[in-house]
């Protein structure tokens, strides 16, 4: 396992979890179903309805990087190659507010260019993300 990806593991384990496990949208109002989730991380979600399933992967390895102030490592590739990248003042506002972009322009097949470890499903660990591009749609494992 890297340090990207062992930390990247680590982080995750301690994300901390929203005392209430209702999910919101991103308008405010409550998911229909609430059935289907065991536990909501509390970290921030745009005001936009943009965040789609590989945008997920994209918000926690921001808030990732965010945190440990590895602000070079925010960056996300659309499928043309253009980078969208986390820029100075490096607030929580700006913050917030960079992601809104990213989704926008990039999504599961740009982040499985993006993503280049190969791993075998024998050897899949914490902080891997396992994910597939497919020619109709796109789907995240």
């Amino acid at each position: 396992m890297t340090n990207d990806i062992a930390s990247f593991a680590r982080w995750l384990e301690n994300v901390s979890l929203k005392k209430n496990k209702t999910v919101y949208q991103y308008d405010g109002s409550k998911k229909h179903n609430q059935a289907v989730q065991f536990a909501v991380l509390n970290i921030s979600v745009s005001k936009k309805d943009l965040q789609q399933c590989a945008d997920a992967v994209m918000r926690l390895r921001a808030e990732h990087f965010y945190e440990k102030a590895d602000f070079d490592k925010i960056c996300f590739t659309d499928n043309s190659g253009t980078s969208y990248r986390f820029r100075q003042p490096y607030t929580r506002k700006n913050f917030d507010s960079y992601p809104d972009r990213a989704f926008d322009m990039c999504g599961t097949a740009s982040l499985s260019k993006q993503l280049k470890m190969k791993v075998d499903l024998k050897n899949v660990e914490p902080g891997d993300v396992l994910i597939r591009a497919v020619s109709r749609g796109t789907r995240l494992l």
